[in-house]
């Protein structure tokens, strides 16, 4: 009998009260976790002391590695988005697993859907969607232009060297850009100002 092996995907986190915690995730080619790498440049680009007390949204959440990684830093709450059924469920048993039910919830829709009906209020928005899916000349725009962010809001988006967000949507204003690897990490924020 044939053994199947690395069929799951093991994500670390990499700070905080979950440092060292072990999320699984069932292995698949469609899915890209964000590496550890990438997500401790995120965590330093955003800034540690910056998830105290957050709201955020994780919009392609995949693995959901990036919301948990700032509910162990210390954010409020983070409302986790992806439209892939079982990984809404692993997103939501690992809430269950690491006692955080009460800090996040998992919405198993479209991204552009979700955005329509935002009711929430964010200072943290993190994207990462497939690299080869150009989603970002209608997501970006509807982004800025939502209710749900306001001058003190950041945008974190991840992408590949195809497919890159442009530098500025509407107010929307990348502050910084930086590669690791194969992989991009852009910050946004709509409290800048020209000159």
């Amino acid at each position: 009998m044939r053994i199947r092996k690395n069929v799951v995907m093991k994500t670390r986190i990499t700070g905080g009260k979950l440092k060292g915690m072990v999320l699984t995730s069932p292995k698949s080619e469609t899915l890209r976790p964000t590496l550890q790498m990438v997500r401790l440049a995120i965590c330093s680009m955003f800034g540690n002391e910056k998830f105290n007390n957050i709201h955020m949204l994780d919009l392609y959440s995949g693995t959901g590695a990036l919301g948990l990684e700032a509910l162990s830093r210390g954010a409020k709450f983070v409302d986790f988005v992806e439209k892939n059924r079982s990984r809404c469920r692993n997103i939501s048993s690992a809430l269950s697993e690491f006692g955080l039910e009460d800090k996040g919830t998992v919405y198993c829709t479209d991204v552009e859907r979700f955005i329509t009906g935002i009711k929430s209020k964010y200072s943290l928005i993190t994207m990462d969607p497939p690299y080869a899916d150009n989603c970002w000349g209608k997501i970006m725009p509807m982004v800025a232009s939502g209710d749900f962010i306001d001058e003190h809001s950041i945008v974190i988006t991840e992408h590949g060297r195809k497919n890159q967000p442009e530098s500025k949507y509407e107010g929307l204003t990348r502050i910084s850009a930086k590669k690791y690897g194969d992989s991009y990490v852009s910050i946004y924020s709509m409290g800048v100002t020209n000159g």
